[in-house]
């Protein structure tokens, strides 16, 4: 009792003595560093709010819009086909096509009325100078798939000219320019005026036998227009009983004399300062795996994909230049009778049900890291060469499998839980099926891919794309 008077007596006789001092210079400096961090936060506010407004409605209630890829999936194999069959040249041709595509609704709806493709053409031959310094020609083509009752084929077997009989099979539609933000469906274009019908005395190539030599010609006549920009080159026709297409010169892609492959970039962009942006990343992961479902069945696509097999055009600094235009690797053109996708090697099938999903899971994880998937591999990823199958001797892929099959576990590090989820499901074809045979020819596999897979690294690029994830500068430098 004595203890506590004691200490209640002591309390009062503290206060008195002890002396609460503030130094003004120091509150001055924390209030303005404080008002300087304000800034900051509103930015970091409005980014906040920008993504709820942004918020997509959940996976269930998002409809699955694989016909479009479907469509597509049938005119690049006709495109193929037409191509390897078409030209007479005795040269070799190489063909790449870009991982992009685009698709215009017809008079009914959903069913595409127009596919557009970017490619490039090389032939083997040489050419002239001014073809030769620019390297392979880029083209655009436009794919038109015959109409019911009265097809397009047969309505190029009528007497007539070349430029009436190409506008008399066109519906009118006009293509619409690459956008990064595109939703996950193939780009759908708006009706418009045909560009077909738009150029210049249309060439009629259905009957041509070396479209080679016009492809080459058409690219000469592209100069003529970089003088009198009103001029517009004759487009180039080609076709089959069930699709026709058209070839026109490409005005967005000018500059292939120089390329570099993803897997390259990686290796070259770890050098530089914050590496490959990551909104970039997140658009080459869903613009690949869009890919992968509109061309799986063409031998555009190899039945084992790698990240030396994605190719961009006009590269010259990954400094200044954004990847954000990818092409397959160029495949040589061989009559359709005998083409098949290029196999890029082979992967365990014990290891891995469905090879080109778990290349594809491969890339994701080389995309998240930043780095190619050699570099980040660990000796116990790797087995003896006299351990391995018989049927698949020598390969690193199994190699590659495994790392990426152990650094999944660890993408949400870098990358969000979504994507870590998504890098598991390709890797080991888990969509919640049962399949006996894991082949992406089937239609539920070709949903629950478009799902659980297109839809969620669509998810994880707009929120990036939403929330600028370049560091935030300071107040105090902006104001500088």
């Amino acid at each position: 009792m004595k203890s506590d008077e004691k200490a209640t007596n002591v309390l009062p006789h503290l206060r008195q003595r002890t002396k609460i001092s503030f130094s003004k210079p120091d509150i001055d400096d924390t209030m303005k560093r404080l008002r300087e961090g304000n800034g900051d936060l509103v930015v970091l506010s409005r980014q906040i709010e920008a993504l709820k407004r942004a918020k997509t409605p959940p996976i269930a209630d998002r409809p699955i819009e694989v016909i479009y890829y479907g469509e597509i999936q049938e005119a690049s194999k006709n495109l193929h086909e037409t191509l390897s069959d078409l030209s007479s040249c005795p040269a070799e041709h190489t063909v790449n096509i870009s991982l992009e595509s685009n698709v215009s609704e017809g008079p009914t709806t959903p069913t595409p009325g127009k596919i557009g493709f970017d490619i490039t053409w090389s032939c083997s031959l040489p050419s002239d100078a001014v073809t030769a310094s620019e390297g392979p020609i880029p083209l655009a083509v436009e794919s038109f798939p015959a109409m019911e009752g009265g097809s397009a084929h047969d309505v190029n077997k009528e007497p007539n000219t070349s430029a009436r009989r190409l506008l008399t099979v066109l519906r009118p539609s006009k293509r619409k320019p690459s956008s990064p933000g595109a939703a996950p469906t193939p780009r759908i274009a708006p009706s418009s005026n045909s560009s077909v019908s738009s150029a210049r005395d249309p060439k009629d190539l259905f009957s041509t036998r070396n479209v080679c030599a016009d492809i080459k010609k058409q690219q000469g006549l592209k100069r003529k227009r970089r003088i009198d920009s009103d001029y517009e080159p004759p487009c180039l026709g080609i076709g089959s009983p069930t699709y026709k297409h058209f070839l026109f010169s490409n005005r967005k892609h000018t500059h292939l004399h120089t390329s570099i492959s993803l897997a390259k970039a990686l290796r070259d962009v770890k050098t530089l300062p914050g590496g490959l942006p990551r909104v970039d990343r997140l658009y080459l992961a869903k613009v690949l795996s869009m890919a992968v479902l509109q061309f799986h069945p063409s031998p555009w696509l190899p039945r084992y994909l790698q990240s030396s097999d994605i190719v961009f055009f006009g590269i010259q600094d990954l400094n200044r230049d954004r990847l954000r235009a990818p092409y397959f690797s160029g495949i040589l053109l061989k009559p359709s009778k005998h083409s098949q996708p290029p196999l890029g090697g082979g992967l365990n099938p014990a290891l891995a049900p469905n090879a080109l999903l778990a290349s594809v899971g491969i890339i994701l994880v080389e995309l998240a890291f930043g780095r190619p998937i050699s570099e980040l591999q660990m000796p116990e990823d790797s087995i003896s060469q006299a351990s391995r199958p018989s049927a698949f001797p020598g390969s690193d892929l199994d190699a590659n499998f495994r790392t990426a099959l152990r650094l999944s576990e660890a993408v949400n590090r870098v990358e969000s839980l979504r994507y870590e989820m998504v890098v598991q499901r390709c890797l080991l074809c888990d969509f919640d099926m049962d399949l006996d045979q894991p082949e992406l020819d089937n239609i539920d596999l070709q949903k629950a891919f478009y799902k659980d897979v297109i839809c969620e690294l669509d998810q994880c690029y707009q929120a990036a794309a939403t929330c600028n994830t370049r560091p935030i500068a300071s107040s105090k430098k902006r104001r500088r």
